[in-house]
């Protein structure tokens, strides 16, 4: 039996002046004091030159703890270290900063990390880095050892290690992870082999330095900082994204690009939490005093500097043991008694069993948490286990009621939270699902001139699946508002200081003395303001996003042309001789092309509908009458002009060709000469009117397309070429036979595969393409093919496809078969018809596979002699680079034998620093303002209430404490939590009734008295004492009273009686006062019909005074059970979220469409559109009041999954 630790007295801090009193008192004449923590900031000039109420929490803690050096104690710091490249690359096990000793730790899943870099210098320390990369360079075949490296001792190490992660099957299992790092250290592995062979020594050397420096390849804020301040701003304020100082060297290189392409796209993936886990950090930030005094600091954020319009949510605990027990504080569990308190402190080796079996105890009604960020997916785990392991019970006896109070998810985690709660059956709608905004990764459309950096989420809502065994999750975030006429007030001291500042430069001891007065007497003014700013940076970033976007449009342009071009373009070669000089000389150049296959058209057309569908201004027939030297048809894409078709084209079809068009203005002309034109336009314009209805019946043209024409002819004076290609075909065919399944897929569901297949493997676009398009884009082809009114089309785009096929066979099987063969009519009858066969087996096979893959009878693949899953993914070759073949591919179109984009004129390095730029800045900036984050004009601005502290409660009894609500939380990464039960006490429901108490109060209330006036939020919530008891019963802040008299228990005491009579009095002189009234009036005309949110806020608030009254499972008005009283405080919340989300952001739109109408030039249509628009919504939105300081948790979109 653990033996229990007496305790002198334990303390909830949530005050930072009386942290720094207890801290103080502490250290005072302490011998020993220990700080564990993740990259401990050393001395900073700012620490000497600031007041202590300016400084942050850590700076505050390094000041006092230069301020003992002249006492006997000894301070050590335990420092998870990943900013430092100098102690991490040396493996330093310690190091002095001044009276403080500094011992470098290493987590267990970082010491891969370490190892790596290790193993670079052959097993040893590295005592100088120069030295070491110099050394590891004058190797011989430098490039083979490094390869060698990375894949033994660190991707072979990282994912073996991915199964000890508990939360891996969430994020898509190991072999999910596995397939994402495999193909990321293949990617970064041909990255360093391209550079090395280009012989770039520098950009190679900076390569290895990357190698030498890797400690930090999982720190994303510190990879990108350089190239994207804008992403990183406003991150710096939210948890887990502190601005780091020191930032390593290979960071500011340009050859890095190289390397941190390959690790950006592992980031942006859903497994990217799985990923971080190997970062060098622990949960916990913990001080410890002579091994009997506990401070856990990690409620607090530590490095913001303080203002009083920094209003966060903090909370520290302060244990005191009377014996000396905290020697080793890593993997502690400790019980500590205290009266009628009970304390177990816990590691991560304990943490999971303790909460799953307070989250599955049967009196479970409510968990109230609050957290920085929601984003356990253990913690979801165990809500859905609660759910299954309770699913027998009643349900009245369990609750399965969640109120998360967390800062609303940032663009690095956004994506996870919104997994995570999708996961528990909730449903984001941003109330725009009719727009579907489509992204892509390789093309940019054109900015508008300006935008509004605020979003609207007026229509933003998260509808919870409200079922009485299902998990209810209410997940809100708080958030501040401050008046215009302060926030003008603060901006007033900043503007006249800054103009004071402007002086310092002379020698004017007046004007340098008036500055200083002037910074001493508005301090509190100027911190206010510049802390707020802090949130509103993006709208100072404008110019930069703009910038950036239109330059990427620009650039979407060339890619588009430079695509288009290898459809339309040929290289010619010429051969001039210079009589005089009397020698020759070749010249080169792209000359339009004039005869198209039937793929190159559909590859063109694909590319106009991408276009169609992805821009919004596109005009065609842009010839214009003075421009008659073109040679091209082309269009406009926001004044962007694209060369699409040379004039003069032909396709070639069968045994003949037909004129080639683009624009159907051009085949207006054409016709007058020809009786058959192909339009690309028109062909687009059919394909987009294609219907998701009828089905294609194949079966019957594909018999008539294998009958053979020349039959008589085949079997004679054949070529050896054609014959093995014809054995091959056989051979594969009699093992499709071998292995068919019962079942196939219809032979229209197969080509549809196969033209998908094409797309994916041929159109560089495909994925865009894809998304564009709801109804099957590759249905839409083969029935317009089929039905073409060009008869002999289809018939041409099958053997194209079979040709396409051959290419895959021929490569595979090292057959050399050139395009000689097809000069002899026989050969080039033979060749037509296995181009026929060989269309049929594909379909066949991919038959064959898809159904395979169902199928529960086949269980390898791979033994049916390769046929099947690896040719179903590879029916199309991609790389034509073989010696043997090259020559036969001259017969393939050339869309498919130039291999798309294989941009052999510029270097990997140059085209790498290319990706990288644009996926930094597409995939980890964002241009808007944070959720919450907005000016209204003439009415004030609001901004996040930061969370800094974590704690789950439950019942108002229990409460655990500490961590973060992270990926490998529970289990994986260091931390420290303190499970409390607080018995016959009320310090753990006094604590949070207060924090709910101060969320949701009226502004009008907020005295908590019988007066009617409003506090604003900074008053407010800098005032709040969370720890004692209530400065009035919930009930005495309701505006109507509805409830009727409150009865007495049957067997009350006279006294009792009394009370009662004497609430029933306060309670009815509610309903008297006109002022309460007409504030009810108020908010009932101004709340939503669908929303009655005063309401709600009397059933949360008579909710909260039940609670604290204990009538914690009955009603206090008659005392009479009812367990259905928490869902409904959770259904009122929501409401009141709902309804602050509309309170906020409603109106913001119509003002955002007269600002650009203003900005920008309009036509009289336009204008008038938008005054419609603007008169609508002013009829339609009814702008709520604010009800308290919560709103729903909006998660912005397009998030990432780090967290």
């Amino acid at each position: 039996m653990r033996r229990e630790n007496k305790v002198k007295r334990i303390l909830f801090l949530h005050s930072r002046n009386d942290l720094l009193r207890e801290i103080t008192t502490c250290t005072e004449n302490a011998r020993k004091i220990t700080l564990h923590c993740s990259n401990f900031k050393e001395m900073d000039s700012k620490c000497w030159i600031r007041t202590k109420e300016m400084l942050s929490l850590e700076d505050w803690l390094i000041q006092h703890f230069f301020s003992l050096r002249d006492k006997n104690v000894t301070i050590e710091v335990y420092d998870y270290n990943s900013i430092n490249q100098k102690n991490v690359v040396k493996n330093d096990k310690e190091r002095d900063c001044g009276n403080i000793k500094i011992y470098n730790k290493q987590s267990d899943t970082s010491s891969i990390l370490f190892n790596f870099v290790k193993q670079l210098n052959d097993g040893k320390d590295i005592d100088n880095l120069s030295e070491a990369i110099h050394k590891f360079l004058k190797q011989k075949n430098s490039f083979e050892t490094l390869k060698a490296c990375i894949e033994n001792n660190l991707q072979k190490p990282i994912i073996e290690k991915l199964p000890d992660f508990e939360e891996i099957e969430f994020f898509g299992g190991q072999e999910k992870c596995e397939e994402s790092l495999q193909l990321v250290f293949d990617n970064l592995i041909q990255d360093i082999k391209n550079i090395y062979e280009e012989g770039n020594a520098q950009a190679y050397k900076e390569i290895v330095n990357f190698f030498f420096s890797i400690i930090n390849i999982f720190d994303i804020k510190k990879i990108f900082s350089k190239s994207n301040l804008a992403f990183l701003t406003i991150d710096t304020l939210f948890e887990g994204g502190k601005t780091l100082v020191n930032i390593l060297e290979w960071a500011d290189s340009k050859y890095s690009f190289a390397i941190s392409n390959s690790i950006i796209k592992l980031f942006v993936q859903d497994i990217a939490p799985i990923i971080f886990l190997f970062e060098n950090h622990i949960l916990h930030y913990t001080l410890t005093i002579d091994d009997r005094i506990l401070i856990e600091l990690s409620g607090f954020k530590c490095d913001i500097d303080e203002s009083k319009a920094y209003m966060k949510q903090d909370l520290a605990l302060l244990v005191e043991l009377e014996q000396e027990s905290l020697a080793d504080v890593q993997d502690i569990n400790l019980n500590c008694v205290y009266k009628n308190e009970k304390l177990q402190i816990c590691s991560k080796k304990d943490i999971a069993n303790h909460l799953s079996a307070q989250m599955t105890s049967n009196n479970n009604r409510i968990v109230f948490i609050e957290s920085p960020y929601f984003n356990s997916s253990k913690l979801v785990q165990l809500m859905k286990n609660e759910q299954e392991d309770n699913g027998a019970k009643n349900p009245s006896n369990q609750g399965y009621n969640y109120l998360i109070i967390s800062q609303a998810p940032y663009k690095h985690n956004a994506g996870l939270s919104c997994k995570l709660l999708e996961e528990l059956g909730n449903t984001i709608s941003y109330g725009d699902e009719n727009k579907k905004e489509v992204k892509s990764g390789s093309l940019s459309s054109n900015p508008k001139k300006d935008y509004n950096a605020t979003i609207d989420y007026s229509k933003y809502k998260i509808t919870i699946k409200d079922e009485i065994t299902k998990p209810y999750v209410v997940s809100l975030s708080p958030f501040v508002f401050v008046p215009q006429k302060e926030y003008d007030d603060y901006k007033t001291a900043k503007k006249e200081l800054d103009t004071l500042h402007s002086n310092l430069l002379s020698e004017d001891k007046d004007l340098i003395e008036q500055y200083y007065d002037f910074e001493e007497k508005n301090r509190d003014k100027i911190l206010n303001f510049n802390f707020i700013e802090r949130f509103f940076r993006q709208e100072n970033n404008k110019k930069y996003f703009l910038e950036q976007e239109k330059k990427y449009f620009k650039e979407s342009i060339e890619c588009l042309q430079g695509y288009i071009d290898s459809l339309i373009k040929v290289l010619v070669v010429r051969e001039y001789e210079y009589q005089l000089y009397g020698y020759k000389t070749l010249t080169s150049k792209l000359e339009p092309k004039k005869d198209y296959s039937v793929l190159e058209v559909l590859l063109l057309a694909l590319t106009y509908y991408m276009i169609k569908n992805f821009y919004t201004s596109i005009k065609t027939n842009t010839q214009q009458w003075w421009n008659f030297v073109s040679q091209y048809e082309g269009i406009k894409i926001d004044k962007e002009s694209l060369e699409m078709l040379p004039f003069g084209a032909f396709l070639e079809l069968e045994e003949s060709k037909i004129p080639l068009c683009f624009s159907k203005q051009r085949k207006e002309k054409l016709l007058k000469d020809s009786q058959e034109v192909f339009c690309i336009e028109e062909f687009v314009i059919e394909l987009e009117n294609q219907e998701d209805t009828d089905e294609i019946n194949l079966e019957g043209i594909l018999e008539e397309f294998l009958e053979n024409p020349s039959k008589e002819s085949l079997n004679e004076d054949s070529s050896d070429n054609l014959d093995a290609l014809e054995n091959k075909l056989q051979e594969l065919e009699e093992k499709l036979q071998k292995k068919k399944p019962k079942e196939d897929l219809k032979v229209s569901e197969s080509l549809q595969v196969m033209i998908e297949h094409f797309i994916t493997s041929f159109f560089p676009f495909a994925s865009l393409l894809l998304d564009l398009n709801s109804f099957n884009i590759s249905k839409k082809f083969v029935k317009l093919f089929v039905s073409y009114k060009i008869k002999t089309l289809k018939e041409v785009l099958f053997e194209e496809l079979g040709l396409a096929y051959i290419a895959y066979i021929v490569y595979h099987n090292n057959m050399n078969i050139n395009s000689q063969m097809n000069r002899k009519n026989k050969n080039a009858q033979k060749f037509k018809s296995l181009k026929r066969k060989s269309f049929v087996q594909a379909i066949k096979l991919i038959q064959n596979s898809v159904v395979t893959l169902s199928s529960e009878n086949i269980q390898d693949l791979e033994k049916s002699d390769k046929i099947g899953q690896r040719l179903y993914k590879n029916i199309f070759l991609k790389d034509y680079a073989k010696d043997t073949i090259k020559d036969f591919f001259k017969s393939l179109p050339q869309a498919v034998g130039l291999n798309i984009f294989n941009q052999l004129f510029i270097t990997h390095y140059e085209k790498s620093k290319k990706e990288f730029e644009r996926l930094s800045f597409t995939k980890l900036s964002y241009k808007y303002n944070p959720p919450y984050v907005l000016k209204r004009q003439n009415e004030g601005v609001f901004y996040p209430m930061l969370v800094n502290n974590t704690f789950l409660s439950f019942n108002f009894v229990n409460m655990m404490i500490g961590g973060k609500l992270r990926t490998g939380a529970f289990g994986d990464i260091d931390s420290l939590f303190y499970c409390y039960e607080g018995i016959k006490t009320t310090n753990t429901r006094n604590y949070l009734l207060n924090k709910l108490l101060a969320y949701l109060c009226l502004d009008e209330l907020r005295g908590m008295n019988d007066k009617c006036k409003a506090l604003n939020d900074i008053e407010f919530f800098n005032t709040r004492a969370y720890t004692q008891d209530l400065p009035t019963r919930p009930r005495f802040l309701k505006l109507k009273h509805e409830e009727g008299e409150f009865k007495a228990p049957p067997k009350a005491s006279e006294q009792i009686k009394i009370n009662l009579a004497k609430f029933n009095k306060k309670m009815q002189r509610i309903n008297q006062d006109e002022r309460k009234q007409d504030l009810y009036n108020q908010y009932r005309s101004k709340e939503r019909e669908e929303l009655k949110v005063i309401d709600a806020y009397h059933t949360a608030m008579n909710y909260l005074d039940d609670v604290y009254r204990d009538c914690f499972n009955t009603n206090l008005k008659d005392n009479t059970p009812n367990l259905e009283k928490h869902r409904e405080f959770l259904r009122a919340l929501n409401i009141i979220g709902e309804n602050n989300i509309k309170a906020l952001y409603v109106g913001l739109e119509i003002k955002t469409i007269k600002q650009q109408r203003e900005s920008r030039d309009r036509d009289d249509s336009n204008e008038k559109s938008d005054e419609q628009n603007i008169s609508a919504k002013d009829t339609q939105e009814k702008r709520p009041k604010l009800v308290g300081r919560l709103a729903t948790t909006i998660i912005m979109k397009d998030g990432l999954h780090i967290g």
